[in-house]
């Protein structure tokens, strides 16, 4: 037997531990004996180690490595930690099984980043198997996870209706919604072609359920719903009343200092 083959039996048989850094692969084995034999070819690895990375938005997951089994037995995933910066994120990937010739994607779920930011994140996980270990350095292969903008989702509740009843108070209609932020406009002051002064409040996680109503001698003018995008103007302030009825709807955000806002708008988007 050549001394070459006999390196091939003792990786085959003896190795006990090792220490992988390449992008896949490992670059050196400890065998007994104290014996340290420098592996460079890929197609004699044991372990394929591969990062990933990517986008993700603030409590999303993403993948971060690909980890694949070459040895002849099944491995556990130990001791798995994440080093991501500023970046807080999170793995159930310990415990895991690898069977022999299998490949595993770790995920993690980025629980807290600055969108618009990237940071390198540094994985390190060890695997422990029948007479096999091995440890991953995250040190050695960072790797780029990037923080994007929360996706803005539509709505699929709406506002439908708004019932002022008199001055000072509003009961809403809607449709899959519980609570909203709402901008309300009031003033002491009748309508005179534009001359009335009104105050703009706002309340947040207001519950639709519930009747908005303000006290003492302002009046409610109208009603926005940020969210909904949708605004209801009292029926009939600009007529020089305050009688009670169905508000006018109005698409956006509708300022009652700009005058009578007209027929109501399907603001739907049907």
């Amino acid at each position: 037997m050549n001394y070459q083959r006999a390196v091939s039996v003792l990786l085959a048989v003896t190795a006990a531990s090792m220490l992988v850094t390449g992008s896949f692969g490992f670059t050196s084995v400890s065998a007994e004996r104290g014996v340290t034999v420098s592996v460079t070819d890929d197609d004699r690895a044991y372990i394929d180690y591969r990062t990933v990375g990517g986008t993700v938005e603030e409590g999303g997951s993403v993948s971060l490595v690909e980890i694949g089994n070459l040895f002849g037995t099944r491995v556990e995933l130990t001791n798995v930690s994440i080093d991501g910066g500023s970046f807080h994120i999170e793995t159930d990937a310990e415990g895991e099984t690898i069977d022999s010739g299998e490949h595993r994607t770790i995920t993690g779920t980025v629980v807290d980043c600055e969108p618009g930011t990237t940071e390198q994140v540094e994985v390190t996980v060890g695997l422990d198997g029948d007479g096999v270990s091995a440890q991953i350095s995250g040190e050695t292969r960072g790797f780029d996870v990037g923080c994007t903008q929360p996706t803005e989702t539509t709505p699929t509740g709406s506002v439908d209706r708004a019932d002022f009843r008199g001055s000072g108070q509003v009961r809403f209609e809607a449709t899959n919604v519980d609570t909203t932020n709402v901008t309300y406009w009031t003033t002491t002051e009748k309508w005179n072609d534009g001359a009335a002064n009104f105050t703009r409040d706002t309340r947040k996680d207001f519950d639709v359920g519930d009747k908005l109503q303000v006290t003492g001698n302002s009046n409610i003018v109208a009603v926005y719903f940020p969210q909904y995008d949708v605004t209801f103007v009292h029926p009939s302030y600009y007529d020089g009343t305050w009688d009670a009825g169905d508000g006018t709807e109005v698409c956006g955000e509708y300022d009652p200092a700009n005058g009578d806002p007209g027929p109501d708008e399907d603001c739907s988007g049907g």
